[in-house]
């Protein structure tokens, strides 16, 4: 069984480097007829796209690739009908140069290695950070659970047994030659993040193990293709794809890949933005971005890594990707999570891998309360705490939005007494529609055991730092008086100053 130091092994550098501060570089096509290298081949292995696209009625794939790879002297390995009408050959490259000035050919691009983007490293403050706004953080996260919802997460494996999972894990696919358990340790701590009952985001969500990356973390582009298009064929919608990797230069095939899940309108796609310290421009899928003829590519989001001084993941030589092509940033360094080592076994984490887990978690949670698929993107785009993030001075380009867990509040009737209860530092949020030409609005806290403290805001959720009215007495006895309110949604936040019953009332 390797050490979880394997998944510090990233790859190194791209084909094309852009200097730190320059601009997205527009996605590369390969020029037809051209054999395209990888920064990290594997030797002997070629794959080939061909200029038809996938459709019915067209001839199998195995019978085409046979026919276009045998007079070139070259071996057919896998075949794709999904992302791409293509195949994996085995050859020399003399054959392979040959076969990509076949004019059915649109061209021909060396099988290369993937890795996942993570690194091992030593405390638990993430999930606090993604449901507060802004710093001080409140030592609580309000849990939600997702059941029901369904992740996919393309990886190294799920230990499927933890306790952490309870049950909810599961092998879907097994594309390696190993088991389909976790001997990496890599997917069974994005798994945790995502869903497991004590360190994940969302604490019921069913997590499906697409298994991809062997106990070093690698994969082929050929493997993650046929990955990625199990997924697309096969995924239970509505649904959330995990991708904790990324290359560090274009890989046109495995961009087709990522294309085809997202066409799929009931999968959300959750990438990581790598930790090369690249722009995330530059490398595939994370560089994918929605235009006119790939509008679906709105369902896919990219994410970089921050630290707990909330600048930009970095770590010796690794460092957060960054750029235009960045959604998202989320929590990415020393992220306690489960480890794959036995059933109680917990480790600490971080690089983008483990910043992109609270991403498909919070997207699982939006699933769970009805956002559709086609909504999820945005509304966490929207949501998100803005100019949170201390940016590299050179980085000119990056978004500025930091994952937050909005909270929902719980509409309440004029008049009508609500009974609301609470755990020591917890929040709950409630709202009542006023209409126009009311004297006042009054909201009150009486009775119970306990302390809580009431916030009331007009238009949006209360903060410490943002109220129209806070009381702050002790116990359980709190009236907010507001003379002529403005007509619309008056929100109410009880923080739990002990733990507390007691009874809530909204009157205009």
């Amino acid at each position: 069984m390797p050490s979880m130091k394997s998944w510090s092994r990233l790859i190194t550098a791209c084909l094309v480097l852009t200097s730190m501060g320059a601009l997205a570089a527009p996605p590369r096509v390969p020029e037809q007829g051209k054999l395209v290298r990888s920064p990290e081949p594997v030797k002997g292995e070629y794959l080939v796209v061909l200029k038809e696209k996938p459709a019915r009625g067209l001839m199998s794939m195995a019978l085409r690739a046979d026919a276009l790879a045998k007079p070139y002297g070259a071996r057919v390995l896998t075949t794709h009908e999904t992302a791409f009408r293509g195949f994996l050959i085995s050859a020399n490259e003399e054959q392979a140069r040959a076969l990509a000035e076949d004019p059915q050919v649109e061209y021909v691009q060396e099988n290369g290695i993937v890795r996942v983007s993570g690194v091992q490293s030593p405390a638990p403050w993430n999930l606090d950070r993604i449901d507060q706004e802004r710093l001080p953080l409140s030592n609580s996260y309000q849990a939600e659970d997702a059941t029901g919802v369904n992740v996919y997460i393309i990886d190294t494996g799920i230990r499927a047994s933890h306790s952490e999972f309870e049950g909810r894990a599961q092998v879907a696919f097994n594309n390696t030659t190993e088991f389909g358990d976790d001997f990496s340790g890599h997917g069974t701590a994005v798994a945790g993040i995502i869903g497991g009952k004590t360190y994940g985001v969302a604490k019921k969500v069913r997590l499906n193990s697409v298994k991809a990356f062997n106990q070093l973390g690698e994969a082929t582009v050929d493997g993650l293709v046929q990955a990625m298009e199990w997924v697309a064929n096969n995924a239970v919608t509505p649904a959330i794809v995990n991708l904790s990797f990324t290359t560090t230069s274009p890989f046109a095939p495995l961009d087709a890949a990522a294309d085809v899940m997202a066409s799929n309108p009931g999968l959300v796609l959750v990438v990581a933005a790598g930790n090369a310290g690249l722009n995330a421009c530059t490398c595939s899928p994370a560089r994918l971005q929605p235009d006119a003829t790939h509008p679906f590519r709105e369902r896919i989001l990219t994410v970089g890594a921050i630290d707990e001084a909330q600048t930009r993941w970095s770590s010796g030589f690794n460092g957060s990707n960054f750029g235009e092509c960045l959604d998202l940033w989320a929590p990415g360094a020393n992220i306690k999570s489960a480890a794959m080592f036995s059933d109680e076994a917990w480790t600490n984490v971080e690089g983008t891998s483990f910043a992109t887990p609270h991403v498909s978690g919070l997207a699982a949670i939006l699933l769970s309360q009805g956002v559709l698929p086609a909504g999820i993107p945005a509304r966490l785009i929207a949501d998100a705490s803005v100019d949170q993030v201390q940016l590299d001075v050179f980085d000119t380009t990056s978004p500025n939005r930091l994952l937050y867990k909005r909270p929902q509040a719980t509409p309440i009737a004029n008049g009508v007494a609500t009974s609301v209860s609470d755990i020591t530092g917890g929040q709950k949020n409630f709202k009542l529609e006023v209409p126009a030409g009311r004297p006042s609005v009054v909201f009150t806290l009486s009775g119970g055991t306990g302390d809580a403290d009431l916030y009331v805001r007009y238009g949006q959720l209360p903060e410490t730092y943002a109220y129209q009215c806070r009381p702050l007495r002790k116990g359980n006895n709190e009236t907010c008086t507001l003379p002529n309110p403005l007509p619309g949604t008056w929100f109410v936040q009880l923080r739990a100053f002990t733990s507390y019953t007691t009874t809530l009332k909204g009157q205009y």
